[in-house]
């Protein structure tokens, strides 16, 4: 009797085994069909070595091995993006201070954080060589360009214009590589302050030499005038009535000249 169970049970033990290994390789094979993209995420299919689709956030279905994620290698000198998916808004890159100089010749001190998105993940990825680097080295450019052109006066206190003002350069010369600069923050501006005060005693050096020269000039036009009017023979009331013409121009002057002649 015991002969009879023999070959169900030996039966049973391989139908077992069968469903262990089918489960084994779904479990095994399941990740590479199923795509699950979480939020504000996605992922690049190619299909036998070109685009094929762009996936979005959710679940997915992709024709393995026929159809694979395409590896995301993006760089740049203060961060680094890897892998088969990828963030699509809010992305945040630190930039480090960067040195710049005002236009009135003053060094600027200036970091921040910048927030970009991917707008077309097909063009990112195949239509620009590294974005991500692109975006970071526009950046730069952006920054020392626009600090650049004001003045520092006109910088301090003005984070939020000077944000808006960088946003607005980045994106004009990024607008066809797939990604859009949305914010960026200043998060320090340090101006040399010794810069500062060298032109602001400088400027007002200049100021007092133009100064003593306007009075050196007064002086001697007045000096000028006097031996004039001593020339002319007139008495002391006469004179005061010439200093009052004197007062409203060199042209009523000659008149007011010629006029107290006539009344001698």
């Amino acid at each position: 009797m015991f002969a009879i169970f023999v070959p169900k049970i030996t039966m049973l033990f391989e139908f077992i085994l069968i469903i262990l290994i089918l489960l084994s390789l779904f479990i095994f094979l399941l990740p590479r069909f199923l795509v699950i993209l979480p939020t504000n995420h996605f992922a690049i299919v190619e299909r036998l070595g070109v685009y094929n689709r762009t996936l979005s956030s959710g679940t997915n279905l992709i024709i393995w091995p026929i159809e694979i994620l395409k590896e995301l290698n993006w760089s740049c000198p203060v961060k680094r993006i890897s892998g088969q998916m990828g963030l699509l808004e809010n992305i945040q890159l630190d930039v480090p201070p960067i040195k710049c100089i005002s236009q009135d010749r003053v060094n600027v001190s200036i970091d921040g954080t910048l927030f970009f998105s991917i707008k077309t993940p097909r063009v990112a990825v195949y239509e620009a060589d590294d974005v991500l680097n692109q975006f970071y080295q526009t950046a730069f450019q952006a920054i020392r360009n626009i600090v650049g052109g004001i003045n520092v006066a006109d910088l301090t206190g003005k984070d939020s214009l000077l944000g808006k003002q960088i946003v607005g350069y980045i994106n004009e010369r990024i607008d066809k590589r797939g990604i859009m600069c949305r914010e960026v923050i200043i998060q320090h501006l340090d101006v040399d302050k010794t810069e500062v005060t060298y032109q602001l005693e400088a400027k007002i050096d200049l100021q007092q030499r133009e100064h003593e020269y306007e009075l050196r000039q007064a002086k001697h036009r007045a000096e000028l005038m006097k031996i004039e009017i001593d020339a002319t023979g007139l008495t002391p009331e006469q004179r005061i009535e010439m200093k009052r013409a004197e007062s409203i121009g060199k042209a009523q002057f000659i008149v007011g000249l010629e006029l107290i002649r006539r009344k001698s």
